[in-house]
Order: C-alpha cells, then sequence, then structure tokens
C-alpha cells in the first residue's frame, strides 16, 4: 500500500494544511473577521492538535482506499520481461537417414524415412523407381507385427508403379495389401479396376489365338488371365475346351 503524504492541494488536505498552519480555511476567515469586527478584543480560534491528526488520517485512508492492488508496484521498478518461447527444431532431412536405414538393412524404418522425405519435398523420377522396390520391401518387414502399415506400404508401391506405366506389375502389390486389410475401399476399387482390365485383355487375345488354331498360345494366355483372376468363368470354359481340342490333335497326330 503507497502511503502518499498530506496534500495541500487537496481540499480536505489543504483545509487540514491551513489549520496546521495557523491559518482558518476561508469561510472560517470570514467568520472570524465578522466577529473580530463586532468583538475586536477576541482572539483567533486554532484546530486543537486532536481535531488536525483525525482529519488527516481519515484523508490518508480515503487515499488508500482508493487505490488499486495493482498500483502498489513501485513506479520506478521495471516491469519483469517474459520468458522467451522456445526455438522451434527444424525437422532432420529425412533423406541421409533413409540412406542410413537402408545401409542396415532396415526397410522398415526405410520406408518410414521415404514416406517423410515424398511427404516434405517430393520425389524425383529415379527416386520414385527405387521408392517401388523400398516400399515393398518395407511393407515385407512389417507384414507381421503392423498388418495394415504392411497394406500401406504395399499400396504405396503400387501406386508407383501406375504411375510408371507397371501397372500390371502393381496387381500382386495391391493383392496383397487388400488381403492384408480388406475393409480398405480405395484398394480394393484401384485392384478391381485394373484386375478386370488385364482379364478382359489376355481372354481376348487367348481367344484370337484359339481361332487360329495356336492352341498352346491360347492355353497359355487363358492361364494367365485365371493368375489374374481366378474366378473368371470364361477363360476357364474355353481354356477346358482348348486343352480337349489339343488333345484329339495330339492323339490324331500319334496315329
Amino acid at each position: 500500500v503507497i502511503r502518499i503524504p498530506l496534500n495541500p492541494h487537496s481540499a480536505r488536505a489543504r483545509e487540514a494544511y491551513l489549520r496546521n498552519a495557523g491559518v482558518a480555511p476561508e469561510a472560517e476567515q470570514q467568520t472570524a473577521l465578522d466577529t473580530r469586527t463586532a468583538e475586536p478584543d477576541q482572539p483567533l480560534p486554532l484546530q486543537s492538535a486532536t481535531e488536525l491528526a483525525s482529519a488527516a488520517a481519515e484523508l490518508e485512508q480515503e487515499l488508500e482506499l482508493a487505490l488499486e492492488p495493482s498500483q502498489s508496484v513501485p513506479v520506478n521498478q521495471a516491469p519483469q520481461a517474459l520468458p522467451a518461447p522456445p526455438a522451434e527444431t527444424a525437422p532432420a532431412d529425412p533423406g541421409p537417414l533413409m540412406l542410413a536405414a537402408l545401409e542396415r538393412r532396415d526397410y522398415g524404418e526405410a520406408a518410414d524415412y521415404l514416406e517423410a522425405l515424398q511427404s516434405q519435398q517430393g520425389l524425383t523420377a529415379t527416386l520414385e523407381l527405387e521408392a517401388i522396390k523400398i516400399y515393398r520391401r518395407g511393407a515385407q518387414a512389417v507384414e507381421t507385427q503392423s498388418p495394415r502399415l504392411a497394406a500401406r506400404r504395399y499400396f504405396d508401391s503400387a501406386k508407383l508403379q501406375i504411375k510408371h506405366d507397371q501397372s500390371e506389375a502393381a496387381l500382386p502389390s495391391l493383392k496383397r495389401s487388400l488381403e492384408l486389410d480388406a475393409d480398405n475401399p480405395t484398394t480394393a476399387e484401384v485392384y478391381s479396376i485394373l484386375q478386370q482390365d488385364f482379364a478382359d485383355k489376355y481372354h481376348h487375345q487367348a481367344a484370337t489365338a484359339y481361332r487360329q488354331q495356336e492352341l498352346e498360345r491360347a492355353i497359355s494366355l487363358w492361364d494367365r488371365v485365371l493368375e489374374i483372376d481366378p474366378d473368371h468363368n470364361a477363360a476357364k470354359a474355353y481354356r477346358a475346351q482348348a486343352l480337349e481340342l489339343q488333345q484329339k490333335l495330339n492323339k490324331l497326330q500319334a496315329e
């Protein structure tokens, strides 16, 4: 609490100050003058020490109550500086960390750093081709302990294969990704589209070879169709016919 000395410029303080100095306030001076005019022999009345002390204490108490608690801080004291915020640490470059993981043959960690590198800086075309193998090996490394992560790694590998016109080669990675995470709709959709496209492609080629009586080639192409889509019923039926015709021709040739 700040103790403010009696201010002679305050109205009440001035009154007490004047009385303390032996000078009555203006109103009382006028009254005293009037009284002196009437009774010149009477002395000017002065306030007692008790009254003066009481007025000063009352004024000082009012000044104390008017002050806010924050005003109790010394005027000359400088405010304390706020602590500086902690400096942000720049993230480590994932490129060298990925290379170090590859040297240790830690493909799971290498795939993690590769994902960070792809997200932060992007990949060059050359590195994307390398990333296909890194993601696939990373998936194989974590299949047991983290099937969903492995599924994502297989899908990452397949996406880059599709980007670089290796769509058919992406089918095994997509298939394995779907086996590890059967509820992923994106993987299921991409795999279904590519599976149908390539199965139909080889089925048409096989049918053409069959009509040209190239039975071995037709059978081989239908085998490929069934590798891609084991449930391709047309390929199953035509392959069976081609095998039967091939056996008859072989029998005729043997006679």
